[in-house]
């Protein structure tokens, strides 16, 4: 088993898709839409201003992002817990979902329409066409969505 760390510097605005790292992904101060699929591994994107999809079978996913008006943060986990932070002034379409963990938000004024230990449905901020949405769901993880 061989072990390496990679910085790659990528044009601005370029999709950038990883799929199935061996040591999980760690990702930071991108302005690109990233696409992550790991097995067992963790997902940490720190600093990103693009939109994310993550999809982990048993790695734990984290961000720290601004999504852009008409982006997207839609992250799924199997096992591994999700924890999502985002700038309080943001506006999105939220959906936190868990089955058999819990979901929370903090330091954030969502205006639910479902607010349940399980699942979380509502909005954040003055929603219109552009506005981003944010998709959380683990089957067997908690779920936050924290304001900074």
């Amino acid at each position: 088993k061989y072990y390496c760390t990679m910085n790659l510097d990528v044009p601005n605005k370029k999709n950038i898709v990883i799929n199935y790292p061996n040591e999980g992904v760690a990702a930071s101060y991108l302005e690109s839409n990233l696409f992550v699929e790991t097995k067992n591994e963790s997902c940490t994107v720190e600093n990103h201003s693009g939109s994310l999809e993550a999809h982990s079978t048993g790695g734990n996913i984290v961000s720290v992002l601004g999504i852009p008006d008409s982006g997207f943060c839609k992250c799924y986990s199997v096992s591994g817990n999700i924890t999502i932070k985002i700038p309080i002034g943001s506006t999105a379409n939220i959906h936190l979902k868990s089955t058999t963990g819990t979901v929370s938000f903090n330091n954030l004024a969502i205006n639910p329409s479902i607010n349940t230990s399980k699942e979380i449905i509502g909005t954040l901020g003055i929603i219109d066409s552009s506005t981003p949405i944010i998709y959380l769901e683990s089957t067997g993880g908690y779920v936050s969505l924290i304001g900074f």
